[in-house]
């Protein structure tokens, strides 16, 4: 067999697959429209046939293809075109294949980063396997006044923890992590002020402190904070998880220092799984766009 060498670095002119290719590609009908292109994830529709865009909730069963369009099915004009409702479109299952898949905005991802299936069948990424549900690592810089992540969970999506990884510490340096509170959310649901002084992979949240306001552990997460009866008392947390309403985008705000890093956040539905591996680098943290990755989606 010929040796390929180097993987792909651009996506393929009127394709969608960049090397390798697919199990099985089978034929089903759009049901929705609605985000249906080429190269997004998909789930299961009313019916056994059709399909809809991919989520977070939903088990994925494929990717849509486009150039393994075969006579009887309903080709886009371009690999950059949506499917239509009631056209029956290809859909790829399994395989070792590199494709172009679509990284939502706000993540930005290297080679051999994992990204999982999110909504509008795009990837989120990137995320690392947890004890239950997904780390979803979100880049934070400094911003003083409250600042969108652009990342809005869908409703039902659980947070079970929240830590903070700093890659650029400074002394002093703080971040708040929440929703974003200019729509209905709480700026500070869940870390309060935690420290961003010290370079952690998963930094060490402050659950247990004398004084009950110390506690960096925002109130979304909070089930009570109880005070003990120790001879010198401390207040600690109850960690509980928050079910996401989907109204309203993570958003953080920092101290006035320049600490960067990632806000880690971990994320449950039974079905958000790992689905791919970034063959490539893409900076969406301002735009979606297309990204090249391996599909890990059996």
């Amino acid at each position: 067999m010929a040796t390929d060498f180097g993987i792909p670095t651009t996506a393929p002119t009127g394709a969608i697959v960049a090397r390798g290719e697919p199990n099985d590609v089978i034929s089903m009908k759009i049901e929705t429209a609605a985000n249906c292109a080429p190269g997004r994830h998909v789930k299961r529709g009313t019916t056994a046939v059709d399909l809809v865009v991919g989520d977070a909730s939903t088990a994925p069963i494929g990717i849509l293809g486009y150039e393994q369009t075969e006579a009887g099915q309903d080709k886009p004009a371009t690999v950059d075109t949506a499917f239509g409702a009631s056209d029956y479109a290809p859909v790829m299952r399994g395989g070792s294949y590199i494709y172009n898949g679509y990284l939502t905005k706000g993540c930005s991802v290297a080679p051999g980063d994992l990204l999982a299936n999110w909504t509008t069948g795009a990837l989120i990424g990137p995320v690392e396997p947890a004890g239950t549900g997904l780390w979803v690592k979100i880049p934070f810089s400094k911003n003083a006044s409250e600042v969108t992540t652009s990342i809005t969970p869908e409703a039902g999506m659980m947070v079970l923890d929240a830590r903070i990884q700093t890659t650029t510490a400074v002394a002093s340096g703080t971040i708040t992590v929440g929703t974003l509170s200019s729509g209905t959310g709480d700026a500070d649901g869940f870390l309060v002020a935690d420290a961003t002084s010290t370079a952690y992979h998963l930094g060490p949240r402050n659950d247990v402190d004398a004084t009950a306001a110390s506690i960096t552990l925002g109130e979304l997460l909070t089930e009570v904070e109880i005070k003990d009866a120790t001879g010198t008392p401390v207040f600690y947390a109850v960690p509980t998880p928050y079910k996401c309403d989907g109204a309203d985008a993570f958003s953080y705000t920092t101290s006035a220092h320049a600490s960067i890093g990632n806000i880690m956040l971990n994320l449950y539905t039974p079905h958000f799984r790992i689905i791919a591996e970034a063959a490539n680098t893409k900076d969406a943290t301002s735009a979606a766009g297309d990204v090249l990755v391996w599909n890990l989606l059996g």
